[in-house]
């Protein structure tokens, strides 16, 4: 079976001890909305929610779908996601942030309910633990899930080339989520770390790492 663009490493151990082999550091979760946009729309100003997700910050809010975002927090006029994103990685959970939006010619301006974290990802008969590691002074997302049964081993989820989160905490059709649970089906508990500067991994943007960086984060993922 062709596993591209991922590398497996399988390490088949007898006896599999997480909470020994993996050490936690503290990092945050993202604080999240809740909203999903359409990235198409060129209509502007601000971005087109296609969808507000139930219970979410956005929802208690009272957006709604195809109401469109044009400022939140400190960005005065929000052009790109990323402008977004970075807010959103610069306001702790539990606070609150100006959001301004259009609904038709309406403009809407509320202050948000208390910003809440991303939910954690759901696998199949496992347990899902955020750890995070140390690399060079910057904190790495971990993700690691256990079968509740016990672990026959451990797979090692090398993420290759894409600059990507493997945080798959809101419902996809993935291949790789399909993967992950088809390995806590067969009995396997699974390590994933998200690279720096993506997900919940502090650092520069990915497209910066070097194939040595890459190669220190999963050693010490390993240690």
């Amino acid at each position: 079976m062709n596993l591209h663009p991922a590398i497996v490493c399988w390490l088949l151990l007898s006896q599999l001890v997480l909470s020994s082999a993996l050490q936690a550091e503290v990092l945050e979760r993202r604080t999240y909305l809740g909203l999903r946009f359409d990235l198409s729309d060129g209509n502007g100003p601000g971005l087109l929610v296609e969808q507000v997700l139930p219970g979410s910050t956005a929802a208690t809010a009272g957006m709604r779908a195809g109401d469109r975002l044009t400022s939140v927090g400190s960005v005065d006029v929000l052009e790109a996601f990323d402008e977004l994103r970075a807010e959103l990685a610069r306001t702790p959970a539990g606070q609150r942030i100006p959001l301004r939006w259009y609904r038709g010619s309406h403009r809407v301006i509320r202050v948000s309910p208390p910003l809440a974290t991303l939910p954690a990802e759901q696998v199949p008969g496992s347990l899902v633990r955020y750890d995070a590691i140390d690399v060079d002074g910057i904190p790495q997302r971990l993700i690691v899930s256990e079968p509740v049964a016990g672990a026959r081993g451990l797979v090692l989820f090398l993420s290759g080339l894409a600059c990507a989160s493997y945080d798959f905490w809101q419902e996809t059709d993935s291949p790789i989520k399909k993967l992950i649970d088809g390995w806590a089906g067969a009995g396997f508990a699974t390590a994933r770390l998200e690279k720096r500067g993506e997900g919940d991994s502090a650092g520069p943007p990915c497209s910066e790492l070097s194939f040595d960086d890459e190669r220190r984060g999963y050693a010490a993922a390993l240690s």
